[in-house]
């Protein structure tokens, strides 16, 4: 889900405001470090991959096979 939603932002928004949001929104409560950390890290591919336009089942096919996503957070 950050990968989507962090994909998005920034292809609306620009990298530095996605990155804004999306850092802030994993300062709820409620996460695992180890969650936060997974998050971070989605987001932050999620911003790099948004260089380059991708249709939605493009993005779909890369979330759910590429080696560079973390799927489950390591506890």
């Amino acid at each position: 889900r950050h990968l989507y939603w962090s994909y998005h932002l920034t292809r609306a928004l620009g990298a530095e405001l996605a990155q804004e949001i999306t850092d802030a929104h994993e300062t709820v409560e409620g996460n695992t470090p180890a969650q936060r950390s997974m998050d971070y890290h989605n987001n932050e591919v999620a911003r790099n991959l948004a260089k380059t336009k991708l249709s939605d089942d493009q993005l779909a096919e890369y979330v759910l096979t590429s080696e560079g996503v973390i799927r489950f957070p390591k506890e």
